[in-house]
């Protein structure tokens, strides 16, 4: 979006760590605001690792326990000025961090749908992150009613709806 020509930030929450410093740098140069990205002084960045395949599904390797992210949390979007934003996008995995997290991303949500803002919502299912299955439907089916648009693949909206029928996902 940003080299479109859009106005772009990022909201995360990183460690004072190199990895961390790159990032947010990196982001810089793509000119994506970084207004937005709170430091942990004592965590780390964390990071996910998956692999390139032609057939089947790819092999994740998480390395999140414990990171900066998982300190996220309702005082790093407090100061966020919705009536400036005119969309945001979420995925479902910071919810499944922890439940402040999730709180934060709930707040995130809301302010920005009472503000007007069009809101996409991926659930980018990682059924490895959450405490159970259940719970991860639950919450983000939730997550999906704030949404203007919702972008499950077909397997994760036949597991949200129980239906492999796409105009029933739909």
């Amino acid at each position: 979006m940003a080299r479109l020509g859009f106005e772009v930030d990022f909201l995360t929450k990183l460690g004072k760590d190199p990895f961390g410093q790159y990032i947010y740098k990196y982001l810089q140069n793509e000119r994506i605001g970084t207004e937005h990205i709170t430091f942990d002084e004592e965590l780390n960045t964390g990071i996910m690792l998956k692999n390139k395949t032609k057939e089947g599904d790819p092999i994740t390797a998480y390395y999140r326990k414990g990171s900066a992210f998982t300190n996220f949390s309702i005082e790093d979007v407090m100061d966020i000025d919705f009536s400036e934003v005119r969309l945001l996008h979420v995925t479902g995995i910071p919810p499944a961090v922890n439940r402040v997290t999730r709180g934060a991303v709930y707040h995130l949500m809301a302010k920005a749908r009472e503000a007007g803002s069009f809101i996409t919502f991926d659930p980018n299912m990682r059924p490895e992150l959450w405490k159970n299955e259940e719970t991860m439907i639950k919450v983000l089916n939730n997550m999906a009613r704030y949404a203007n648009v919702v972008l499950p693949g077909i397997s994760e909206g036949e597991k949200l709806t129980g239906s492999r029928d796409k105009e029933t996902i739909a």
